[in-house]
Formats: C-alpha cells, sequence, structure tokens
C-alpha cells in the first residue's frame, strides 16, 4: 500500500476544497507526491483574499476533514486556473475530493505530512465506499465529491 499524506490548509480555504468547488491549492514549492491527500483544516484562518464563502460550510478547525486524489502539479501561468490558482505560485491539482462523515481532530504540520495509524484507521472505521472501489485506499470512509461538478 502507497503511504498517504495529509496537508493542512488555513480555513476557509480547507472548506473551499472539500464542501466547494476548489481544486487548487496554491504551494511556494512544487511536489512530486501524486496520490491520496487526506486534507486537514488547520488553526488558523487565511488573512489574505479569501474565496466566496458558503454559510453551510462547517468551518471545522484542527482536523482532518476530507481527503483528495493530488494528481498533478504546475507552475502558475498567465491565465491558469483563473478562480483559485494564485499568480507566482505552484498550483497543485485535485481531484476525487471527499469528505469524511466525521472530522477527526488532528495536529497539522507544515508541508506534506504522514497521518498518524490512528487517523488512518479511523478514517476507515467509517465505512463509506468511495466511487473507486478497484483501489488499495478505495474505502476512506468518505462523503462523494458534491462540488458543482467540478472533478477535472
Amino acid at each position: 500500500m502507497t503511504t498517504v499524506r495529509a496537508l493542512t490548509v488555513r480555513q476557509p480555504y480547507a472548506d473551499a476544497i472539500v464542501y466547494g468547488p476548489k481544486r487548487i491549492e496554491n504551494r511556494p514549492r512544487p511536489t512530486k507526491y501524486r496520490g491520496l491527500l487526506l486534507i486537514h483544516a488547520g488553526l488558523a484562518t487565511y488573512e489574505g483574499l479569501l474565496p466566496p464563502a458558503d454559510p453551510d460550510w462547517p468551518d471545522e478547525r484542527g482536523a482532518v476533514i476530507g481527503s483528495a486524489q493530488l494528481v498533478g502539479c504546475h507552475r502558475a501561468t498567465e491565465g491558469c486556473c483563473p478562480e483559485w490558482g494564485f499568480r507566482d505560485s505552484w498550483h497543485w491539482e485535485l481531484a476525487a475530493v471527499q469528505a469524511l462523515a466525521v472530522p477527526l481532530p488532528a495536529r497539522g504540520a507544515l508541508g506534506l505530512w504522514t497521518p498518524s495509524e490512528d487517523i488512518l484507521r479511523a478514517i476507515h472505521q467509517q465505512h463509506c465506499p468511495t466511487r473507486d472501489e478497484t483501489r488499495s485506499d478505495s474505502r476512506l470512509g468518505c462523503q462523494p465529491d458534491t462540488a458543482h461538478g467540478s472533478e477535472p
């Protein structure tokens, strides 16, 4: 089984990924990692330009709230990723986003981090199948991606 990674994202961007249409995560560095990525909602709020927040987003803090497949990474170019991509950053491309049925409290970290076995076990115990039953990581205990049909 491949190693699962997690990424801490400040609110409201974590909610915009898990419950909304955001499928680009802006980062100062590229990543070669591809595969399952747990989305951890950090304790802090992003103080810069904010996305249009939905009042139905739960605004959970300090917890793993969902997962995605990290499918690509590219340097920002003029006009790419217009709604969510920042200039002068690396755009991490997300797909197959899923919300956890029950957020899992966890301590985040900078950059990609490896979630504990306890977190992984708790995710598997939620027993909600994903759409791709053929993958070894397909039973995450998640709800399907319902964000405006925006999967790439």
